[in-house]
């Protein structure tokens, strides 16, 4: 009796602690949502602002117009994640079906277009990198980029319509999740989409890697060149180079659990790893390496503007002046 007491007593304090630490954890991972998203709103709107004032001017300022109006949105989509670990994990807001596939949508969308938007950035400064007299055609970027968006409203219209998925609130990752209802979905429908998810997150991550290691080895290689224009040139391929760097140091942890979660369909071992309850990877894995780096990565963007792009840094040091002086802000010059 006196030992199973013990026993008792010592599972008891074990149970505690653990909940302790769950809790504590998901405290400090809301702690930091909250920073991030104050950081990547606050920054990325005068960073949009910034940019939009001088759209017209290049390609890549366009490209960051999108990029960081699709970082604003980003950085707005962990409030009802915070919510959620601030509580214990219920689900609040994400309680409501509306709330939980717009919130889901959205973040499907974002992810899709901010690579896409960074692949369209890294090819196309590579290959002035590489041929520096070779002119970006704006059209194609920009067509390119609503076939893509038709192509991701097409796929997700086809798997919600079939009935094929649910979309709900998983305690778990403490946000809505899209999963396949296994029962009543083909498995030619699940190798499909795993095919979708590496034409769509897996594949344009290698395309950047390649063209970020092309982009920095050409200008290494490269003789010293000489002429202001020049200078510039290579300034803003090492800016863009490491916005890229950004990117996939935040955003490589979400690729890797997308590859483990294609395996998982074939391979038991691996499906076990990945859905272990017992776990912390269950706990913390997806939301650690799938949700938090992307909303890093919106966070960090501002800051890499501010550090290698002089004239953007010059422009908000004026206007911060100007507004604690009592005048009105200018806009970007061109």
């Amino acid at each position: 009796w006196y030992q199973r007491r013990v026993r008792g007593m010592q599972q008891q304090a074990k149970e505690t602690v653990q909940h302790r630490f769950d809790e504590d954890a998901d405290i400090s991972i809301g702690s930091l949502l909250i920073l991030c998203m104050i950081f990547g709103i606050t920054g990325n709107c005068v960073a949009f602002v910034y940019f939009w004032n001088r759209r017209k001017r290049t390609i890549y300022d366009q490209l960051y117009v999108l990029i960081t109006a699709t970082d604003i949105l980003s950085s707005l989509t962990p409030i009802p994640v915070i919510f959620s670990l601030f509580n214990e994990r219920a689900p609040g807001q994400f309680g409501n079906s509306f709330i939980c596939h717009f919130w889901w949508i959205l973040i499907f969308f974002l992810v899709r277009i901010s690579i896409f938007l960074v692949a369209l950035m890294s090819i196309t400064r590579t290959v002035a990198i590489i041929k520096p007299n070779y002119r970006v055609n704006n059209k194609r970027i920009f067509v390119s980029l609503a076939v893509y968006s038709a192509w991701m409203i097409l796929i997700y219209c086809i798997y919600l319509g079939m009935g094929w998925n649910a979309i709900s609130y998983h305690q778990n990752v403490a946000y809505c999740m899209f999963l396949f209802d296994k029962k009543g979905t083909p498995e030619i429908a699940v190798y499909f989409l795993g095919l979708i998810i590496i034409a769509e997150l897996v594949l344009p991550t290698i395309i950047i890697f390649l063209s970020f290691i092309t982009g920095i080895y050409t200008l290494l290689k490269r003789n010293q060149m000489d002429g202001r224009n020049n200078t510039k040139f290579k300034t803003a391929s090492v800016t863009i180079a490491l916005f890229t760097g950004i990117f996939l140091f935040c955003n490589t942890p979400m690729f890797v659990l997308q590859i483990l979660r294609l395996l998982s369909l074939s391979n038991k071992a691996v499906a076990q790893l990945i859905e272990n309850e017992d776990s912390l990877r269950h706990w913390y894995g997806r939301i650690t390496m799938q949700f938090y780096p992307v909303i890093l990565n919106a966070a960090l963007n501002p800051c890499m503007y501010a550090f290698r792009l002089p004239r953007y840094r010059n422009w908000v040091e004026d206007n911060v002046r100007r507004v604690s002086s009592g005048e009105v802000p200018v806009a970007a010059s061109l």
